[in-house]
């Protein structure tokens, strides 16, 4: 069954006229963009494993969370292409507990993330100048059991994530609408594109300013203006069902704005910029039926694990205050 699903994916990438180079050979599975320079030249240095030269820990960039230990990501520069790269390698660390490598090991058995990361970014590169430039893929057994996956793509230099310029519009109150509308017109562009990240939380989106400000004064509504949005990790991307009811496409789509919490602005507020870069406008019976699923994802109530993690939470809660009392 996984060996299906995959195979359809990459069978379907390769038939793909923005792919150049493709196929298996040697035991290893490898896509090459054709906005790459020199792609026989890339495609020797993947078959002949030169990559596994890249894979030290002075290279590596490090992570906020460490429960993204699983992708490790290493800045490089090879010969083939004049700019630097990011390469994206799907590794399970030495970290984790028996039972979450276990789950990871199954959870990457089913589904390739890199694959899937570079099957999006393949569809929408040109189409929105947020989204990465996409190089290759390619993957092989790393052991009998786990295959290993790389994803390689042009490196973006940014100056500040949009979880940290969260922190910094603290108060204020035009800039934190100014970054909300760009956040939400970024989540608007992949909608009508026919595709939803899936994870556009504001770790995932990166920042650079045209005219980057001095450090030593604040930010204003007019530097952000000016900036340029970029998204992240497209592992969990997928393409929009064709055919699909207009209402039900939007119920799906206020799902990606969970993530969304801007300071000083309410969900209602929120809802009307979102709307705002949507093509089709709404009714105002449709406006009120949005609110009501853009509040049903709010609440989590489609998440089970969510509910269950905070019902463990409650129970060793109660627990301790046993004990204290």
């Amino acid at each position: 069954m996984k060996n299906n699903i995959l195979n359809k994916k990459f069978s379907r990438l390769l038939a793909d006229p923005l792919v150049s180079l493709g196929g298996q050979q040697n035991g290893m599975r490898y896509l090459i963009s054709s906005t790459a320079h020199r792609s026989s030249a890339l495609k020797k240095w993947i078959l002949t494993k030169r990559f596994l030269d890249y894979e030290n820990p002075t290279q590596q960039l490090q992570h906020q969370e460490r429960r993204r230990a699983r992708n490790m990501l290493y800045k490089i520069s090879i010969a083939a292409e004049p700019a630097p790269l990011i390469m994206k390698v799907f590794a399970i660390s030495h970290h984790y507990k028996w039972r979450r490598k276990w789950e990871l090991y199954i959870q990457h058995w089913f589904k390739d993330y890199n694959l899937n990361a570079f099957h999006a970014c393949i569809k929408l590169h040109g189409k929105n100048a947020a989204i990465v430039e996409p190089i290759a893929y390619w993957s092989y057994y790393s052991s009998y059991a786990h295959r290993k996956s790389y994803f390689l793509y042009r490196a973006i230099n940014i100056d500040c994530s949009l979880a940290d310029l969260c922190q910094k519009l603290s108060g204020q109150q035009d800039c934190c609408q100014e970054m909300a509308s760009q956040w939400l017109a970024l989540i608007a562009a992949l909608h009508q594109a026919h595709w939803r990240h899936r994870d556009p939380s504001p770790k995932n989106i990166g920042l650079r300013f045209h005219h980057r400000p001095d450090n030593t004064r604040a930010l204003t509504k007019k530097d952000i203006h000016n900036s340029q949005l970029y998204l992240f990790d497209y592992d969990k991307s997928q393409p929009l069902w064709s055919g699909t009811p207009r209402w039900l496409r939007l119920f799906f789509d206020l799902r990606c704005l969970r993530f969304v919490s801007v300071p000083g602005l309410s969900d209602a507020a929120l809802m009307r910029l979102y709307l705002q870069h949507r093509q089709a406008p709404l009714s105002a019976r449709e406006e009120r039926l949005a609110m009501m699923a853009f509040a049903f994802w709010k609440k989590r109530a489609y998440s089970l694990s969510h509910h269950l993690r905070r019902f463990r939470k409650y129970k060793k809660g109660r627990h301790l205050r046993k004990d204290t009392q």
